[in-house]
């Protein structure tokens, strides 16, 4: 037994130093340059990835679509009679100014006249002259007075009241009339719709994060790169963490350019034209255009383009067929617009287009 023990033993002496343990080393390869195709890490390969951006991004203006003026009184005493017509005619809400996404309202105040009032005991005297007026109704004062003016009457310090020899007519007991007055407010409203460019071209990708809105949109893309472990015999391969830590330049991936054409079938086209008569630039940031009325058609295409060719930079309105003028304000100030416009037509329900008129441009102001 001990002789098998001792021949085991040495046959294995024997064969260690004939057939060494072979062990394997070497060193991670260069990385590669990023690339959208996947690669999958393992322990001969290290993967790393990261997502990429790219923008678009157009214009949004303003095109006023309404406006008008609400006369109001800023507010009512407590005397002042609600039966009388001064207070139906101004007893208003203003409008308030807002903005949303898609439209806003601007406002503007002023100051344009003045309620003078007063009660009295309605003696119907053969002139004026006296004072017994008071601001609420009594027993004996029970003759309510009113008038409008555009005029800021000066308070009489020494009488604590105003007096109004000229507007006597409206009174026969007395032309003095209360120190308290309502003021009437003149709400001047315009009301704008947002219009947008067309999209212009994509930006190059890159690593810094955009965010979305109703001016940009955004595209991402996770792109790769990955390194591989070249093994050489007789040295230990390497343990612990072998993540790289350095980075490379970002090495955009190659985009292939090739689209594909597709036939579009020839449609029935409109034979009537456009024709712009006025493009201008009345004030800073704004553009006016008008033009000549096409009868037997459903609306007008129009276009304003930075570019004469108008492939890039393009706002496309449509209008209906009563439209033959619009202002459109926020503009870029010191920038050359062109404009055409042509009619069109449904049919079926589709739009059938007619020809553009030629093309006019404009310097905004």
């Amino acid at each position: 037994m001990k002789k098998t023990i001792v021949k085991v033993l040495a046959l294995l002496m024997i064969a260690t130093y004939l057939f060494p343990a072979c062990t394997y080393a070497g060193s991670w390869g260069d990385w590669t340059g990023w690339s959208t195709t996947p690669a999958e890490a393992s322990d001969t390969m290290q993967v790393e990835k990261k997502t990429q951006y790219r923008k678009a991004t157009r214009t949004a203006l303003w095109e006023k679509a309404s406006s008008g003026n609400i006369d109001y009184a800023a507010s009512w005493t407590a005397g002042f009679n609600k039966n009388h017509t001064l207070y139906s005619k101004y007893n208003k809400t203003p409008k308030k100014a807002s903005e949303t996404s898609s439209q806003k309202v601007t406002v503007s105040t002023s100051t344009i006249g003045y309620i003078y009032y007063h009660w009295c005991r309605g003696a119907k005297l053969e002139k004026a002259y006296n004072r017994y007026i008071e601001s609420n109704k009594t027993g004996s004062y029970t003759t309510f007075h009113a008038f409008y003016s555009t005029s800021n009457i000066a308070l009489t310090e020494s009488a604590n009241a105003r007096k109004c020899d000229k507007y006597s007519t409206v009174c026969k007991d007395t032309y003095w009339w209360l120190k308290e007055r309502i003021t009437i407010k003149r709400c001047a409203w315009v009301s704008y719709n947002k219009i947008f460019s067309s999209w212009g071209d994509w930006s190059a990708w890159t690593d810094s994060k955009y965010t979305s809105n109703d001016t940009t949109k955004v595209e991402t893309r996770t792109v790769y790169r990955y390194r591989k472990w070249f093994s050489d015999p007789a040295v230990t391969p390497p343990s612990g963490d072998t993540t790289d830590k350095t980075s490379d330049p970002v090495e955009p991936a190659k985009e292939s350019t090739t689209e594909k054409k597709t036939e579009k079938k020839k449609k029935p086209g409109l034979n009537k034209k456009g024709k712009i008569t006025s493009l201008k630039s009345p004030k800073a940031k704004t553009v006016t255009m008008k033009w000549k009325k096409v009868k037997g058609i459903s609306g007008y295409q129009c276009y304003f383009s930075l570019k004469k060719n108008f492939k890039s930079y393009t706002i496309q309105r449509f209008y209906n067929k009563k439209k033959t003028k619009v202002t459109i304000v926020n503009f870029p100030s010191k920038k050359t617009y062109y404009a055409k416009i042509r009619p069109y037509k449904k049919v079926k329900g589709k739009k059938v287009y007619g020809i553009w008129s030629p093309v006019k441009k404009v310097k905004i102001r």
